[in-house]
């Protein structure tokens, strides 16, 4: 009973100098498979909230790159709407297309906005510039380089939240006429 008594001390001198009630698998198989299960869930967690956190910074990014594109094409617009008329002259319609070319350089560099050196409108292809601007062709194009799939975080167990974009599809037409 000595040994038994022994033993019981040396047991509870362990839990109070290391602080922990289970110290080697043998201390208590059951319990330490719950602690197992709980630090997983506690890593987990941690992962969720790095990713809800970059989630929220490239919806951030997102938001603040489409407020400019929209600024910029309404400036586009009320300068078109200016020179629709007959009373502007040849220089000043000149200097509106070099306005207007400033302008589409900016789009494009907006459509290739990066967060946390991730391109927010490549779609999966976060590695990738979304757009490339060729104007030694003739006519100027612009492509688009990502891909249709937009990029995803996982926000839970079975639940992911679209944070990034098919670029693409929001700032991209197939054809367009200029006449």
């Amino acid at each position: 009973q000595l040994n038994r008594v022994t033993s019981d001390l040396n047991s509870a001198n362990e839990v109070i100098s290391t602080q922990k009630r289970i110290n080697s698998p043998s201390d208590d198989p059951i319990g330490l498979s719950q602690v197992l299960g709980l630090r997983l869930s506690i890593e987990n967690l941690s992962q969720l909230e790095k990713n809800v956190d970059m989630g929220i910074s490239w919806l951030g990014g997102s938001e603040s790159a489409l407020r400019s594109v929209s600024d910029q094409l309404i400036d586009a617009k009320l300068l078109v709407t200016q020179l629709a008329n007959d009373s502007n002259s040849a220089g000043e319609r000149s200097d509106a297309v070099e306005i207007v070319d400033g302008i589409i350089r900016q789009l494009v560099s907006l459509g290739n906005t990066q967060v946390n050196g991730n391109y927010i409108f490549s779609g999966i292809k976060t590695n990738t510039r979304a757009f490339t601007f060729d104007d030694d062709i003739d006519p100027t194009k612009v492509e688009y380089n990502g891909n249709e799939e937009a990029f995803a975080i996982k926000t839970s167990e079975s639940g992911t939240l679209e944070v990034g974009r098919d670029g693409g599809a929001l700032f991209a037409e197939e054809t367009i006429v200029v006449d």
